[in-house]
């Protein structure tokens, strides 16, 4: 559930990128802790995208992704 991963996301050690899924297909990165603010019992989030903040509601997160590091490369590159 997103309520439970996100916290534990943001005080990781050492902190990991992740990505918020949102139900209208957009992505938000979150690259670092610093660009992520978010309140449970309001229930939204906001991430820092450039220089641009999104803000969302925590419902709307449908998915929480944490690439695995490793990286991938197509045949014949």
């Amino acid at each position: 559930m997103t309520t439970e991963a996100l916290p534990k996301l943001y005080h990781a050690r050492p902190f990991r990128p992740f990505v918020l899924r949102l139900k209208d297909g957009r992505r938000l990165r979150v690259a670092r802790a610093e660009r992520l603010a978010y309140d449970l019992e309001d229930g939204w989030a906001a991430v820092f995208v450039g220089d641009a903040l999104e803000r969302v509601k925590l419902a709307d997160v449908v998915k929480i992704e944490v690439p695995n590091g490793r990286s991938r490369r197509r045949h014949g590159v």
